[in-house]
């Protein structure tokens, strides 16, 4: 089921990101290809070299993706959303690359966190109907994946290692039962 949703939300973001949501080209208006120079009120984000750089960026575009699920601001959203699918694209070829110091473990957890990262976006990204609208509390209830995908991303680019990958979080906060502990229910049978 997951390896679904990843394949819809690929296609999905990079459709959008490809065509824009109107049906053309993504590239905004005033939006130079070559120097990317960008219209007033648009903004650029830095090409990343490395995952740092990436995680960087990706953290702006969540800040900016949060203030407009709180501005309720429907063109913002789906703007930082276009963007941050393409740039979660860019940080897994990094992640990839031969010049990655990355070991393959920590690789693996780098490509969790940013299948997360795409999932989210596929659940946040707003309807492109005309009276489309956007819930800060639809925000609000994937924070915390989000959250986690990019924490784990920066441990990975500090080399730390990631103790619980953000895909493979435990479903509650209750505390595991130890193995050893005895079944006190079949004892009493």
């Amino acid at each position: 089921m997951l390896a679904v949703r990843w394949m819809l939300a690929c296609v999905a973001v990079a459709g959008l990101s490809t065509f824009g949501c109107n049906g053309s080209s993504s590239t905004p208006a005033g939006h130079e290809e070559e120097g990317h120079d960008h219209a007033e009120g648009e903004h650029s984000h830095a090409d990343p070299k490395d995952l740092h750089e990436a995680v960087h960026v990706l953290t702006e575009m969540r800040d900016e993706l949060a203030a407009g699920f709180k501005a309720a601001d429907v063109k913002v959203v789906d703007g930082v959303i276009h963007e941050m699918g393409p740039m979660v694209k860019k940080t897994k070829e990094l992640v990839d690359s031969s010049a990655s110091d990355i070991d393959r473990y920590a690789k693996g957890d780098a490509h969790k966190a940013l299948d997360q990262i795409m999932e989210v976006l596929h659940d946040l990204h707003p309807s492109h109907a005309a009276d489309a609208k956007v819930d800060p509390a639809k925000y609000d209830g994937q924070a915390d994946s989000l959250n986690d995908a990019l924490k784990n991303l920066d441990d990975i680019a500090h080399g730390k290692k990631v103790e619980a990958p953000a895909t493979d979080a435990p479903a509650t906060d209750a505390p595991a039962v130890p193995a050893t502990e005895p079944n006190t229910e079949a004892a009493t049978e």
